[in-house]
C-alpha cells in the first residue's frame, strides 16, 4: 500500500497471494533501522533524522518517543486493545513517526481449528498504520487491511 496522509491518498501498490511459500517475492530492504522489527522485546530504536528525538519500543508493544536532550518522554503510544508492532519509521522532516501495527485473532474454520489443535493456530490480522505528530502529540490511525491471514508487513520507505 502507499499512503500520502497530507493528500489523504491511500493506494494499493502491490498485492500478492502465494500458493507456495518458496516462491514469495517479499522485499528484503526496508526503512532502516526499524521499518521491520522482529519484536519489541528486542528493544529496537530509531533516531529522528534531525537527531532531536528517539523512538523505541520494548516489552510486548510499549512504544515511546523521547527528547534526546532532556530524556523526557514526549509521547507514549498505548492502544485500547492489544496490538503488536511490526515496524516504525521517521518522516524525512522528523516531525512525525509512523507505527505499523496489528491486532490478531485465530481462525475458526474446521481446517483452522484442526491446525490449531495440532499447535499451529492460523492468525488473521487487522493491519494499522498510526502516524504520530511529535510536535502536537496528535495521532492519526489508518486501517490498512482487515482479515489478512499470516500478514507479513514492513515499512519500506517514507518519502515526501
Amino acid at each position: 500500500m502507499k499512503y500520502s496522509p497530507r493528500r489523504g491518498l491511500v493506494r494499493i501498490v502491490k498485492q500478492e497471494k502465494f500458493q507456495n511459500y518458496a516462491h514469495e517475492d517479499i522485499p528484503h530492504t526496508f526503512q532502516q533501522p526499524a521499518g521491520a522489527i522482529g519484536a519489541c522485546a528486542e528493544r529496537p530504536e530509531a533516531s529522528s533524522l534531525d537527531g532531536r528525538y528517539l523512538a523505541r519500543c520494548s516489552g510486548s508493544a510499549d512504544f515511546e518517543v523521547v527528547d534526546t536532550k532532556t530524556a523526557a518522554t514526549l509521547y507514549h503510544w498505548k492502544p485500547n486493545e492489544w496490538r503488536g508492532i511490526r515496524g516504525f519509521a521517521w518522516a524525512p522532516n522528523s516531525h512525525s513517526i509512523a507505527i505499523l501495527n496489528y491486532s490478531e485473532y485465530y481462525g475458526k474454520s474446521p481446517l483452522e481449528l484442526l491446525s490449531g489443535l495440532s499447535g499451529h493456530p492460523v492468525p488473521h490480522d487487522t493491519v494499522f498504520l498510526d502516524v504520530i505528530d511529535v510536535r502536537t502529540a496528535s495521532v492519526t490511525e489508518y486501517l490498512v487491511r482487515k482479515n489478512v491471514v499470516y500478514s507479513f508487513t514492513r515499512i519500506l520507505k517514507w518519502s515526501e
